[in-house]
């Protein structure tokens, strides 16, 4: 069957009801999940896609939204996703968990960075895990992707492995600590901790890292 989306933002009638897709994501099927998602990000793809990078032309509809086309040059235009590392580093019962700007004071989430032009995945993990907290990854593991689509990332989930030594801060964070997993746990249970949920690779990795499993 086709499916259809509206950009509420662009449209000429009155939308109302609007719900954020990470609040309400986990309460889909997976078709649903799937689906929404594709179309957050074709949307999005579409709002920043108006023009061409090469003439400078407007770029026109083609293959059901798939696509945008060139008015001036002819070029086919195709939606792209900024391939991200996210990685669970630990070492023994503990685990790196980080705060960013923005977010409140109980919330905390695993690393993350984009990839960077000419670098593999698993070298953005080394590179980012030493700039944003100064550890050396001594061995990582790949654990899966996901589509992220907000705005357009393919997330590449790691577990990594380095050593419990200080970690340091650069600005991407307000803080960055170790905590032991049984720590998290208490903070979780109480609610006075809070991290991703498992709608996104972190909060998969980190879920499976406290229940035992390898991230």
């Amino acid at each position: 069957d086709a499916l259809f989306a509206l950009d509420a933002e662009a449209s000429q009638d009155s939308v109302s009801n609007l719900v954020n897709l990470r609040e309400t994501a986990l309460g889909l099927s997976a078709t649903d999940q799937s689906a929404s998602a594709l179309a957050v990000a074709l949307v999005g793809w579409h709002r920043r896609s108006r023009f061409c990078s090469r003439c400078g032309s407007p770029t026109i509809f083609g293959d059901a939204g798939n696509l945008r086309v060139c008015s001036g040059c002819g070029r086919d235009v195709f939606p792209r996703s900024d391939a991200a590392v996210i990685m669970l580093v630990s070492a023994d019962d503990y685990c790196v968990l980080g705060r960013r700007p923005g977010s409140g004071p109980d919330r905390w989430s695993t690393l993350a960075g984009f990839v960077e032009a000419g670098e593999s995945p698993e070298a953005a993990v080394f590179r980012e895990v030493r700039e944003e907290v100064g550890l050396e990854v001594e061995s990582l593991r790949y654990r899966g992707g996901q589509p992220w689509p907000f705005p357009a990332s393919l997330m590449l989930a790691y577990e990594a492995r380095a050593n419990h030594v200080e970690l340091t801060l650069n600005e991407e964070h307000l803080e960055v600590r170790w905590f032991h997993r049984h720590e998290i746990e208490r903070g979780i249970a109480s609610g006075t901790f809070a991290v991703p949920s498992r709608l996104s690779a972190g909060g998969h990795l980190i879920d499976e890292w406290l229940s035992g499993g390898s991230g």
